[in-house]
């Protein structure tokens, strides 16, 4: 579960992970899931001074000021994120590096982060070896 607050007082509330989940449909189900996961851990994000007893009421979606439903998709992949730098060519033969950095799945943000700079060390080795070996150029796509 996740719990944003933006700059203009809206909050974005979310969190779900399913494998090979392929529906862009909004679940209503989940909605109110997701709802009563982060009002039963966090009371206190309907209203400031909300009771308990409130806040356990069956009718959850009302407290809430819903402007809008998105479902998200994050891929993950099978045995982790893929961080590699592979040689290749293109259709005419020119030499070229191809970055891999996917499959981060609901961590894609934060961890993209630290993957990137590893991606770049890699394309700069890469990069670096292939000089050394041949003095074919490069393109980067």
């Amino acid at each position: 579960m996740y719990v944003i607050p933006r700059s203009n007082g809206e909050v974005i509330l979310g969190g779900s992970h399913e494998a090979y989940q392929n529906n862009e449909s909004v679940s209503g189900t989940k909605t109110t899931h997701i709802l009563k996961t982060i009002v039963d851990r966090y009371p206190n994000i309907l209203t400031p001074g909300s009771s308990a007893a409130y806040a356990a009421s069956p009718d959850l979606l009302s407290k809430f000021d819903i402007v809008d439903q998105k479902v998200g998709f994050r891929p993950s992949r099978i045995g982790g994120v893929r961080v590699e730098v592979e040689h290749g060519r293109t259709g005419t033969g020119q030499h070229v590096l191809i970055a891999h950095n996917y499959g981060h799945g609901g961590a894609g943000y934060q961890s993209s982060w630290g993957t990137a700079q590893d991606t770049l060390e890699l394309i700069q080795k890469a990069e670096k070896d292939t000089l050394n070996e041949q003095p074919t150029e490069i393109a980067r796509l």
